[in-house]
């Protein structure tokens, strides 16, 4: 008998937050915070100061998938979130006083979730790559405010199998959003 066994190849990148990005004195446990404000569409990552759209991290969940693909996402002037009863989050984007794109968030249907006093959005996804490989990963995207802007920490988790070989990666990155001071 012939015993195959594949050898397994594992990746991680995980960022730490820096100096000057702080995380809030105190977490309210059992609570979400609320992130209810008006943001800038563009917000900073740690990484060589480029930029992450805001837009594309709160309107890529599982149930906003038929508004892709975002084909105005550059015309986004800020973001606004309002939160209701710590169950309700409705989001919309900007581009001036129009509204370009807009979603609703509800705990109830687990859109998202409250834990260790962060607001929580996670999605699974599949992807097939033909025949010869599949992807499964999943991604928590989770929020709270601290110095004013809103933080964010993506932790993404997946395996990629190429025929028999299984690769295992994960990753957490930092984002920050700074409000701004756009009206509807």
């Amino acid at each position: 008998m012939l015993l195959i066994v594949p050898f397994v190849t594992a990746c991680g990148f995980h960022q730490q937050l820096p100096s000057n990005w702080a995380l809030p004195s105190s977490v309210q446990i059992g609570n979400c915070p609320d992130i209810s404000g008006q943001y800038v569409s563009m917000g900073e990552t740690i990484k060589n100061k480029t930029t992450v759209p805001l837009i594309y991290e709160l309107f890529v969940t599982a149930k906003d998938r038929k508004q892709l693909p975002l084909v105005r996402w550059q015309e986004v002037s800020h973001i606004s979130i309002q939160q209701q009863d710590q169950r309700l989050l409705n989001i919309a984007a900007w581009n001036g006083k129009e509204v370009l794109y807009s979603t609703s968030l509800s705990m109830d249907s687990n859109d998202f979730t409250c834990e260790d006093g962060w607001l929580k959005v996670a999605i699974s996804t599949v992807k097939g790559y033909g025949s010869s490989a599949v992807e499964f990963s999943s991604t928590s995207r989770s929020f709270v405010i601290s110095d004013g802007y809103l933080l964010e920490k993506r932790e993404t988790n997946g395996l990629l199998m190429i025929l028999i070989l299984p690769v295992i990666g994960s990753s957490a990155e930092w984002f920050r959003f700074a409000r701004s001071e756009k009206s509807e």
